[in-house]
């Protein structure tokens, strides 16, 4: 309950359509994990936000790491990297 905020607010960016931009790179076929980068438009002023996660390739997928240019980014609540982390999950696989 401690971030319950960050979750719903999160929720909230991904479906009102601000995290833009959603790449993912490999690193290399050998490398275990991946980068995925994506821009966050804030809802209260002008600017972009830019968002990364450190991510396991192979299942359960793990976030190995996050950031984000905002205020909060470095912490644990960060909105916008709850708002990417949802639209990843919302995002159809390569394969459908």
């Amino acid at each position: 309950m401690q971030c319950y905020r960050q979750y719903i607010r999160g929720l909230s960016f991904y479906k009102e359509g601000y995290i833009h931009k959603i790449m993912i790179n490999e690193i290399s076929d050998t490398c275990q994990m991946c980068y995925i980068r994506s821009k966050c438009y804030p809802s209260m002023h002008k600017g972009v936000y830019e968002q990364w996660l450190l991510v396991s390739k192979e299942e359960p997928f793990q976030v190995v790491k996050a950031n984000c240019t905002c205020p909060a980014g470095c912490g644990e609540g960060c909105i916008h990297i709850a708002g990417l982390l949802f639209a990843l999950e919302g995002r159809p696989s390569i394969d459908e």
